[in-house]
C-alpha cells in the first residue's frame, strides 16, 4: 500500500499539536536521520507522522525539530527503510 492509496484520516487534522505545549527538541531522545540515497518520495513517514512534524522541500523530505517527538514512526513506515532513528546524547545535570 503507497501513501496514494490511504485513506484521508483526521488523525493529523492540527498538525503540530504538540508544539503547543513544549518545544518537542528539549525531551526527544532520537531524531529521525533520512538517507536521500535511499528515499523514493514514497511519502509514507508524511502521511503517517503523528505530529506533521515532515514536509516535502524541492530536495526531499526534512523534519521540523520543533515538532518532531522521535517518536519513530515514519523510520517504521519507511517501505524503503530511508530513514532511520540516532540516539540523542542525554546530559544528566
Amino acid at each position: 500500500m503507497t501513501a496514494k492509496n490511504l485513506p484521508v484520516t483526521p488523525l493529523a487534522s492540527e498538525p503540530g499539536n504538540a508544539a503547543r505545549m513544549a518545544r518537542m527538541e528539549a525531551w526527544r531522545l532520537a531524531d529521525p536521520i533520512v538517507d536521500p540515497s535511499r528515499c523514493t518520495l514514497a511519502l509514507e513517514c508524511l502521511v503517517y507522522c503523528p505530529e506533521g512534524a515532515i514536509s516535502l522541500e524541492e530536495g526531499g523530505i526534512t523534519f521540523s525539530s520543533s515538532l518532531c517527538k522521535g517518536c519513530g514512526i515514519c523510520a517504521n513506515e519507511c517501505p524503503e527503510k530511508a530513514i532511520y532513528m540516532r540516539a540523542r546524547r542525554v546530559e544528566c545535570t
